[in-house]
């Protein structure tokens, strides 16, 4: 088993994946994609993935915005990646019990997100989505 304490304190970890999550945007279309909620950088692209309405809650991570970068920068293994962005989503998104997969379903061209949130600057704002989409 990883030591996740370990690694914090042996690389930045979490300010890695406090960069690459500050500025996402929370978005859905419950009519193409009703068990779906879209995590979006400030250039529109998909970095995750929620399935919320799963059996195992699939965390769908965007393999070169997210997965590749800890795996360059840190040279972790597919597990270590799954772990840390476990461990991470689990405490900073207040989401339980999710399963990290590397990888984004293809959303198709012309749909019309809702955005649920202008800014997810905060870590703790993804709070609700336990409470709304439960």
């Amino acid at each position: 088993m990883i030591n996740l304490k370990e690694l914090y304190l042996t690389y930045p970890v979490e300010n890695l994946f406090h960069t690459l999550t500050k500025d996402l945007v929370i978005k859905i279309d419950e009519k193409e994609y009703p068990n779906f909620i879209f995590f979006f950088n400030k250039d529109n692209e998909i970095i995750f993935e929620y399935s919320y309405k799963s059996k195992y809650r699939f965390f769908y991570c965007n393999y070169e915005k997210y997965w590749a970068i800890f795996y360059e920068k840190f040279k972790f293994n597919y597990n270590q990646v799954s772990d840390i962005t476990k461990d991470m989503v689990e405490n900073h998104f207040i989401i339980n019990e999710i399963t990290p997969l590397m990888g984004i379903i293809e959303v198709k061209n012309n749909i019309k997100f809702n955005e649920i949130t202008s800014s997810a600057s905060s870590f703790n704002s993804f709070s609700w989505i336990e409470k709304y989409f439960g």
